[in-house]
C-alpha cells in the first residue's frame, strides 16, 4: 500500500468494516499499536513495500549485540519468508504440475514435501528469532484489529 492509498484508506468517508479483513483493518492495526516493529509489520502487510526496509532496519536494531553481514542478511530472509513462505517450486500447491498439462501430480513436492512452504533456508539463532518477533509483532496486529472489529 502506498503512502497515497494509505491517506485515501484513512479519509475515506464509507470505511465499512466487514468479517474479512481488509487493508483499512491493517491501517487501523498500525495506527493503534506502539510498538515499532509492529506498526511497520502491518504497513507490510497492507501491502506498503517500502515498509520492508523499516521491519528489517526495526529489527537489527532490536539486537543487543553488534550486527554481522551475516546476521543482517539472516533477517532479511526471515522478513522475506514472513512476506512469501510458499515453495517456489510447486508454487505453494504441495504437488508439481504434469509435464506439458495444467494438471498435478499425485507426489508431493520434492522440496516441501506435500506442504506447500518452503523450507527455511536459514538455521541461525538470528533467522528464528527475527522469525518468532515478526510472528508476535503479527500477533499484536490481528489483537488490534479483533479490538476494532468486535
Amino acid at each position: 500500500m502506498s503512502l497515497e492509498e494509505c491517506t485515501r484508506a484513512t479519509q475515506a468517508k464509507n470505511l465499512e468494516w466487514g468479517p474479512e479483513v481488509r487493508q483499512i483493518d491493517w491501517v487501523a492495526a498500525a495506527g493503534t499499536v506502539r510498538d515499532p516493529l509492529a506498526s511497520a509489520v502491518a504497513r507490510l502487510m497492507a501491502g506498503d513495500v517500502y515498509a520492508y526496509w523499516d521491519v528489517v532496519g526495526t529489527l537489527e536494531g532490536q539486537f543487543r549485540r553488534g550486527i554481522t553481514s551475516a546476521d543482517r542478511k539472516a533477517i532479511k530472509d526471515a522478513v522475506w519468508h514472513f512476506i512469501a513462505p510458499a515453495c517456489e517450486t510447486c508454487n505453494g500447491r504441495g504437488h508439481p504440475i504434469n509435464e506439458d498439462t495444467p494438471t498435478l501430480k499425485d507426489e508431493n513436492c520434492p522440496d516441501c514435501h506435500g506442504t506447500g512452504k518452503e523450507r527455511h533456508k536459514n538455521n541461525t539463532r538470528v533467522y528464528a528469532d527475527a522469525l518468532m518477533r515478526l510472528d508476535g509483532a503479527a500477533a499484536i496486529c490481528v489483537y488490534a484489529i479483533a479490538e476494532k472489529v468486535a
